[in-house]
């Protein structure tokens, strides 16, 4: 998880050290950025991508010591759980089949996980895969 890396690199970094430096040519973040979240604003932006894919970069300045993030982070699915978020987990390592136990799919994405072929799954087996 990206974000939870990001976490780790500002907890962890030296005083001074650019905590956004991980992210660099792909993201920079101007002096105007650094500003607004020294203001307790977030910053957000969408990135070049390439094909169907989306990439944003978002940051929100938080407030607490790097323990408690740390313990936050570690209970990723208690943070995540919500009404857009009908289930979430963690896999064992190795993944075990258990793991899936409290995973429950509806008809429609049934469907698709039986028709999906590699490279070729969801949208677009209904639309030909032209998208």
């Amino acid at each position: 998880m990206l974000s939870a890396f990001l976490a780790l690199q500002i907890v962890t970094a030296a005083p001074n050290a650019d905590p956004f430096a991980f992210f660099q040519p792909s993201v920079t973040i101007r002096a105007d950025d650094h500003r607004q979240l020294d203001r307790g604003e977030p910053i957000a932006r969408v990135l070049p991508s390439e094909d169907l894919e989306v990439a944003i970069f978002a940051a929100v300045p938080i407030n607490i010591d790097g323990d408690r993030l740390m313990a936050w982070i570690r209970r990723i699915e208690e943070l995540k759980r919500s009404s857009f978020v009908p289930a979430i987990g963690r896999l064992s390592d190795p993944p075990r089949l258990e793991d899936l136990a409290d995973l429950t799919l509806d008809d429609e994405e049934l469907s698709e996980i039986v028709s999906c072929r590699p490279g070729l799954c969801g949208s677009e087996i209904v639309n030909g895969g032209d998208d």
